[in-house]
């Protein structure tokens, strides 16, 4: 009875379903390495550069497994199914990696990983409600999506109610949430 357009690649032409033209998706291919744990110690927090007109550029972070990754790329490509790594896109992050950290020219790469972000001719995100059509649309959420997804979540409740959705009172979590620690650095309970 209610559609909330999260299809990521495929939002641009679920949202012309409903709406028209509002938005096209290109997939933008994001190249990342990982480090091996032993290169950890040459970096203590995250080193971003300067950000230019179309990506953020390539960072280096410390993660909580213990080692360090370093990317993405911002390619624009036209395959919403090219999620292989290329060799350009390697040998640009470990130029990156290499000026940024010259020390990681003596580590080695334990992995390769890409994947496509649903980038649009907007910089923001894409988010429009029809009630009419008792339609929510989230689009254009690229790498801050993860990040952004607890806040998005609550606007499409919130949008989802202008459209006429009748919501009840959320239930009470007397026991709560625990998560155990996933960083390799953080003490484990099987570790007790």
């Amino acid at each position: 009875r209610y559609v909330v357009n999260a299809a990521g690649l495929g939002g641009g032409n679920i949202d012309e379903m409903f709406a028209g033209h509002r938005f096209t998706v290109t997939p933008r291919r994001g190249e990342l390495i990982v480090f091996d744990k032993f290169s950890r110690t040459l970096v203590s927090h995250i080193i971003l550069p300067v950000p230019q007109r179309h990506t953020k550029g390539v960072l280096l972070t410390p993660t909580v497994f213990g080692n360090l990754m370093v990317g993405p790329t911002a390619d624009d490509i036209d395959d919403p199914t090219a999620t292989g790594s290329t060799h350009d896109g390697v040998e640009r992050v470990l130029a990156a990696a290499y000026r940024l950290v010259p020390a990681l020219r003596n580590e080695e790469v334990t992995a390769v990983y890409a994947g496509l972000r649903a980038a649009t001719e907007a910089s923001d995100y894409r988010l429009f409600t029809d009630p009419a059509l008792r339609y929510v649309c989230l689009g254009g959420i690229r790498s801050t999506g993860l990040s952004a997804s607890m806040a998005l979540a609550e606007e499409a409740c919130e949008r989802l109610i202008s459209c006429g959705l009748g919501v009840g009172t959320p239930p009470i979590n007397s026991v709560g949430v625990k998560m155990p620690p996933l960083g390799e650095r953080q003490r484990r309970p099987a570790d007790d």
